[in-house]
């Protein structure tokens, strides 16, 4: 999964923000990531064949958190396939608290890539 947006970086243009690392506590009601960002899917590709280096290992973090983990994640549901999706899913509504130089709203109207 990644999410897709153009944005300018180090004088190269990349659009493909995909998930790095993530964290996951459901008793501590929190789930955070980091996104990494590679020029589109092909690069990508060739970083998970060690043939390439992404442009950047750590672009973003997101946390979701309290009630809105609770929302995503609702107690007594089993989500173990499903937590990249809903990470995904509170990135574009906007209910997860984003650390970027673009802003916390950046990824509101980005695209997927399943």
């Amino acid at each position: 999964m990644a999410l897709i947006k153009q944005l300018d970086r180090r004088g190269v243009t990349a659009s493909y923000f995909y998930l790095e690392s993530l964290r996951f506590a459901k008793t501590a009601r929190q789930a955070s990531a980091i996104f990494g960002l590679c020029v589109d899917k092909e690069h990508r590709a060739a970083v998970k064949r060690r043939e390439s280096a992404p442009l950047e290992s750590h672009v973003a973090t997101v946390r979701i958190t309290g009630d809105t983990f609770d929302h995503y994640f609702p107690p007594g549901v089993r989500v173990a396939k499903n937590i990249e999706a809903q990470i995904f899913k509170a990135i574009k509504a906007g209910k997860a608290e984003i650390k970027m130089d673009e802003g916390p709203g950046f990824f509101g109207d980005a695209g997927d890539d399943d």
